[in-house]
């Protein structure tokens, strides 16, 4: 990063509370977009030969927008806590530790080895690994059933992390990716982004006929992207 534009993050941080990373991309990619995420992570994404000044121009005529949204996300009251109850499968199920050395699953509580209890982080990176396992079993058989009903063979699938794609698909390599926090959600928005990747396979763009494909094996598709849009925000408690 050029000393100009170092100079300048650097002072947003001390002066504003506010880290930004610049994201440059080699792919087409006409301006610059900024986002601001639920964990607080500020974003800028520009074209790969955007100046420094450029960068530092585009900070400097929407650092009030940022503001607001840093702190609307620091304004939200999070309904859940790692160590009181937390989502699965669209249903919130309590927190209980126990002298056991395994997590289990029962009716309604998620018991928890003590060993995690008084310390927050490893207690996070259990929870989250604890997630991705159970995603990972639960996607494999919606992958597996809607692949099948629609006729389709994908290659493998991965979690990621990501802050504005639930999935995504490699249509030469067939292989499918997914947000491990979908786990959080009720199983018809898992099915919903499942149908949208498998659909990427046959279409590659989000043509009329993607669409048509989409609403053939899913029609509460609409009423899933809605869901998706007003909860986001809530499940980065983690």
């Amino acid at each position: 990063m050029a000393e100009k534009l170092k100079k300048f993050i650097e002072t947003l941080k001390k002066t504003h509370n506010i880290e930004i990373k610049v994201r440059r991309s080699i792919y087409r990619r006409s301006s610059y977009t900024i986002r601001v995420f639920p964990n607080l992570d500020v974003v800028i994404y520009v074209p790969f030969y955007f100046t420094q000044k450029g960068v530092i121009s585009a900070i400097s005529t929407n650092l009030s927008w940022i503001k607001d949204r840093l702190k609307y996300y620091r304004s939200i009251r999070y309904e859940y806590s790692i160590y009181k109850k937390i989502p699965f499968l669209g249903e919130d199920i309590k927190i209980c530790f126990y002298k056991r050395k395994t997590f289990k699953l029962e009716e309604n509580t998620l018991f928890i080895p003590e060993k995690y209890k008084n310390d927050e982080e490893k207690l996070k990176k259990a929870i989250i690994r604890w997630y991705k396992r159970e995603f990972k079993k639960i996607l494999k058989e919606r992958l597996d059933y809607y692949s099948k009903k629609m006729g389709l063979k994908y290659n493998k699938f991965y979690l990621i992390e990501s802050f504005y794609k639930w999935g995504s698909c490699n249509c030469i390599t067939r292989n499918l990716r997914f947000h491990w926090r979908l786990v959080m959600m009720p199983i018809f928005i898992i099915d919903s982004v499942v149908v949208h990747e498998l659909t990427h396979l046959i279409e590659k763009s989000h043509s009329k006929k993607f669409w048509a494909i989409v609403y053939r094996y899913f029609p509460e598709y609409k009423k899933s992207d809605k869901y998706l849009k007003k909860i986001t925000h809530k499940l980065y408690f983690i």
